[in-house]
């Protein structure tokens, strides 16, 4: 069989959502699932599988039912909006290899065991090019416990980007929407002055402005008066289509420069792929110096009262 496939699996953090309006301490509900990401590059026709397993990490056993959501990006962070389910001929695209699991079946999970749910992903030869973004959920199904006390709900989810593709992906297409300096203290023409104790640290925003999912890479040179250089290396976060994207760096989530006191003229080249994009920065001492100017006047203002109070007494 010969056609393109792609799958990439990547450990992410994923949220739990809990509502605990009638939960009681000793009924706390964990669940968990592996792999939580699910990156997939499909022609038209064709077929793929991928086992994820879900894991009741509760002293309690559960009943929980699957769901499989599309979801949008909200925000800049990564963060995401559950929408609907799919709809029409996309909802047949998946379904699950299970014997007696179906998608969107209820079964009951055991505490500290799990339970393997085989997804398939079947595309038509009809099917779309483009990028499709889902959930594959796993959510506990209110019952009632203990005199009228219900277990909250939980969710867990995989995410699944699929792109779906004829040929060869499209060039990526990212360009700089921002790069500045979050902590400057103000602007003299344009150069950004920064306090000498403070960091620097450093906000990029990336835009994403094709049609498939990309992962960036790129860094930031910074380079001081004297001809030193740090660099600071993005993280290759998911940016998804048309979307933007607030990206950290390996060396620090804050993209903060290392050191504890910063003195001159810096330069800051934020280079892409595709982009670069230049800031020029002054680091001086401007808390310390406004604090000798208080002091200094603070002090004159009480020599010059204590004057008078002599003056005054003879």
């Amino acid at each position: 069989m010969k056609y393109f496939l792609k799958l990439t699996l990547t450990l992410i953090l994923l949220t739990i959502v809990v509502d605990t309006s009638s939960v009681q301490a000793q009924q706390s509900v964990s669940l968990g699932v592996f792999p939580p990401l699910l990156e997939v590059e499909m022609v038209p026709g064709k077929s793929i599988t991928q086992v994820f397993k879900i894991y009741n990490q509760s002293e309690i056993p559960l009943i929980l039912e699957t769901k499989l959501v599309i979801f949008e990006p909200k925000g800049e962070k990564g963060e995401i909006t559950l929408k609907q389910e799919p709809t029409g001929g996309e909802r047949n695209w998946f379904s699950f290899l299970n014997k007696n699991l179906e998608l969107g079946d209820r079964f009951n999970l055991p505490a500290q065991k799990s339970q393997e749910a085989v997804l398939v992903i079947n595309l038509p030869s009809s099917a779309p090019e483009g990028d499709y973004y889902y959930t594959l959920l796993a959510q506990t199904v209110p019952e009632e416990r203990f005199s009228g006390n219900s277990i909250a709900q939980v969710k867990i989810g995989a995410n699944v980007l699929l792109t779906i593709s004829k040929g060869k992906k499209e060039e990526q297409n990212i360009s700089i929407a921002s790069f500045r300096i979050k902590n400057t203290l103000f602007r003299l023409l344009n150069l950004k002055l920064v306090d000498s104790f403070s960091p620097p640290q450093f906000e990029i925003r990336l835009e994403n402005k094709g049609r498939h999912f990309l992962k960036p890479q790129g860094e930031i040179k910074i380079t001081d008066t004297f001809g030193q250089e740090q660099t600071l290396s993005l993280l290759e976060e998911n940016i998804l289509a048309q979307a933007i994207r607030n990206i950290g760096c390996q060396e620090s989530p804050a993209c903060q420069l290392k050191g504890k006191f910063f003195l001159g003229v810096y330069k800051a080249q934020l280079i892409t792929e595709k982009q670069n994009q230049e800031i020029v920065f002054i680091s001086l001492p401007f808390k310390l110096i406004l604090g000798l100017i208080g002091l200094t006047g603070f002090l004159l203002v009480v020599k010059k009262a204590g004057k008078l109070g002599l003056d005054k007494r003879f």
